[in-house]
């Protein structure tokens, strides 16, 4: 009995002995898969760091050298057409001003023929006639009143184009304007010119003149009216050697005075619109080199460099096991897009 009782001890203590045995062995599996986990996680987080700073900090600095030579690109590209909008707005507000007075001077050379001639229907025909559908009286007084206003518009606009034209045309204007008629225009027959003195004070007095004689042909004309033989007095009209004078300034002086100044007029702005596109053509061709320039230099060169860098990053990410790329989507999903964009460049290059 001692001997079994012994035995028994003996086999107790030996199952307790293997129970903390397994015991042992269970909390030191457990702490050897605890510390694999956390080593685990560390390489993990260790690797997904040293991947993001691989990944990102190349990337950002390609990004930020891709924003900042397309922003240079497009403020240059709006910039030219930006500047050549404005400018070509001012050039065309400018041009309409000079189209506008060469329309005036145009009017006024016109006008002046008219006055005479619905003076001489009016006479003739003692106001029985019609012009453009409207009695000759009222037609030629009404003539003589837009006549002043045009006179007066005239110089308006010149005065207020001044800083438009050229020189030569400004010169030109103040001569025959202002100056003497006779001496700028008509040196050959200067001698008949300044039979008309009042050719030598200018243009502008020239027509106010001429005016005032239609204003008092055409208050002769209305006192003819009640007088007791019109035709008489229209007769002694048509025949006042003033009439004769009046016809001869308007047809030989006026009109050529008048198309000097258009001939000039016409000319500053052929010259105007040759210059303006000269400077746009230079404009063009310095933007044109600025899009080659910008080709050459920056833009192969960063396609270059980007098509390198692709091409590292392929041949660093090959050197991962196949089974990590597959289990990893970040890298797989880089891999996929990369693929396709260097496809497209390939074949679009």
């Amino acid at each position: 009995d001692f001997g079994e009782r012994e035995a028994g001890i003996e086999d107790g203590d030996l199952d307790k002995k293997d129970d903390k045995d397994n015991t042992q062995d269970e909390e030191d599996a457990k702490n050897k898969d605890e510390t694999e986990h956390l080593v685990d996680g560390q390489e993990q987080k260790s690797f997904a760091q040293s991947s993001k700073q691989k990944k990102y900090k190349p990337y950002s600095k390609n990004i930020l050298i891709l924003v900042t030579q397309f922003s240079l690109f497009v403020i240059v590209f709006e910039g030219y057409f930006i500047i050549i909008f404005v400018r070509s707005s001012f050039f065309l507000s400018d041009l309409m001003d000079l189209v506008s007075e060469f329309v005036t001077t145009s009017s006024q050379s016109y006008s002046y023929s008219l006055l005479y001639q619905a003076f001489q229907e009016c006479v003739g025909t003692y106001g029985n006639s019609y012009i453009e559908h409207v009695n000759s009286e009222e037609y030629l007084l009404k003539l003589m009143d837009n006549l002043v206003t045009n006179q007066e518009e005239f110089l308006k606009q010149h005065s207020e184009n001044l800083k438009l034209g050229s020189e030569e045309y400004d010169d030109l204007f103040n001569s025959l304007v202002y100056g003497d008629i006779c001496e700028h225009l008509f040196s050959s027959r200067k001698a008949d010119c300044e039979k008309h003195i009042v050719l030598t004070r200018g243009l502008h007095s020239a027509s106010i003149e001429y005016l005032y004689n239609i204003r008092d042909f055409v208050v002769i004309y209305f006192a003819s009216k009640s007088a007791a033989n019109q035709a008489d007095a229209v007769i002694s009209l048509m025949n006042d050697e003033k009439v004769a004078n009046s016809e001869r300034i308007v047809k030989r002086y006026f009109t050529r005075t008048y198309k000097g100044l258009l001939t000039e007029m016409r000319s500053d702005l052929n010259s105007k619109i040759d210059r303006e596109g000269i400077v746009i053509l230079i404009s063009f061709v310095v933007f044109g080199v600025f899009l080659l320039l910008y080709y050459v230099f920056l833009w192969t060169l960063f396609v270059e460099s980007t098509r390198n860098s692709l091409w590292v990053t392929k041949c660093m990410l090959g050197i991962i096991p196949v089974k990590t790329i597959l289990e990893v989507q970040n890298i797989k999903n880089f891999l996929v897009d990369s693929s396709k964009g260097l496809m497209l460049n390939l074949g679009s290059g």
